[in-house]
């Protein structure tokens, strides 16, 4: 296939100058080399300016930034030749990542279609030019284009330009959001700030790229609005969104070196409605909850936290129907969980039961509201 060197005349020429003004701009924490560089947003149809912060690394990027400016040929000439290496390089310091790959698949969709490709092969370095790729791929699908899905990709943007998406090795499963104001819940309207950490194992799957940070990114974007709801709803509510958007995919989605995250997903996708979901997430929550409770000095947090779950689940069934139950004082908090956490752990067990094991334990039936 001939390569060819159309569109914007930004992405043609690849000319960069230097931003005014000294506001200060966030870290770039998610370089593929780990350079603390300083970015300022531009719109992709002008220059793509960048200025960077004043390390040690500084004087070297900037010497390979004037001597390697880089443009779309830059690009075209990776994907021609299925190498990313000096492309990663090329790339550091540019602050419009992602409006630079949203435009580059505009106007080059087969070549993006080879750079998607050869990010699921594993030939791809930088982890910043994957995530970029998957934030583009989460915009192409029906929950990223529509609804709470949309203003999710959008939040999810600011998160990407301003540093707040970042991968570790392992951060505790797929993905996490870290709430970073102080005292915040991002619930009851105390908005909160936030950053969304991926498990690095995911970006050689722009898929699976994009279906985590749909699922995180609906926590954070939450967070932000002071709109989160409880943990079992919360969590079924993202992973209805994670569900949604990993079964859009085609058959491309199983082609990638991401191995186990692909696995899990797949998984998962099978619990594909709110019923099932509950639960399916019920026992390793409460579980964990339990668990938690027996570390020094978490004891109370965690034991409310399991009460919590316990009460939503029971009302969530009450709200399906399956019993007269409406409400749940306290009662005791091991014979709840107990009793709750064997009935949702055993094969083929249903809402009902779990209501009739609940309600066993509370014995003043007009407080039920019977």
């Amino acid at each position: 296939m001939a390569i060819t060197a159309t569109g914007s005349s930004a992405l043609r020429t690849g000319v960069y100058a230097a931003p005014t003004g000294n506001a200060p701009h966030p870290p770039d924490v998610i370089s593929s080399t780990g350079f603390q560089a300083n970015v300022a947003n531009a719109n992709i149809g002008n220059a793509l300016d960048f200025v960077v912060d004043g390390n040690d690394a500084s004087p070297t990027l900037k010497s390979r930034q004037a001597q390697h400016p880089f443009s779309e040929h830059d690009m075209l000439d990776a994907i021609a030749n299925h190498r990313y290496d000096d492309l990663s390089d090329k790339m550091q310091g540019m602050p419009n990542k992602r409006e630079f790959v949203e435009q580059f698949h505009k106007h080059h969709k087969d070549e993006y279609a080879t750079l998607q490709a050869d990010i699921r092969a594993g030939k791809v370095g930088s982890p910043s030019l994957k995530m970029a790729v998957a934030l583009d791929t989460l915009k192409g699908t029906t929950w990223g284009s529509s609804g709470e899905g949309a203003k999710v990709v959008q939040h999810l943007d600011h998160l990407y330009d301003t540093g707040r998406i970042t991968t570790e090795e392992d951060p505790g499963g797929l993905g996490r959001t870290d709430i970073t104001t102080p005292g915040a819940t991002g619930s009851d309207g105390q908005r909160a700030d936030t950053r969304v950490v991926l498990n690095q194992g995911l970006l050689d799957s722009p898929e699976a790229t994009a279906t985590i940070l749909a699922h995180e990114g609906q926590h954070s974007y939450r967070d932000s609005m002071g709109t989160r709801k409880r943990s079992l709803e919360e969590e079924v509510d993202a992973h209805m969104a994670q569900n949604a958007v990993w079964s859009g995919f085609g058959p491309e989605k199983d082609a990638s070196d991401a191995g186990e995250p692909v696995n899990s997903l797949n998984t998962t996708a099978t619990y594909d409605t709110r019923d099932k979901l509950y639960n399916h997430l019920m026992p390793s929550y409460l579980q964990d909850y339990m668990d938690k409770a027996q570390l020094p000095g978490q004891k109370d947090e965690n034991e409310k936290a399991a009460r919590g779950l316990v009460i939503d689940y029971v009302k969530y069934s009450s709200q399906r129907g399956d019993a007269p139950l409406r409400d749940l004082p306290d009662g005791d908090l091991a014979n709840l969980t107990k009793n709750a956490h064997a009935l949702l752990s055993g094969s083929g067990r249903t809402f009902r039961s779990s209501v009739d094991a609940v309600d066993a334990e509370t014995p003043n039936r007009q407080m039920r509201g019977e």
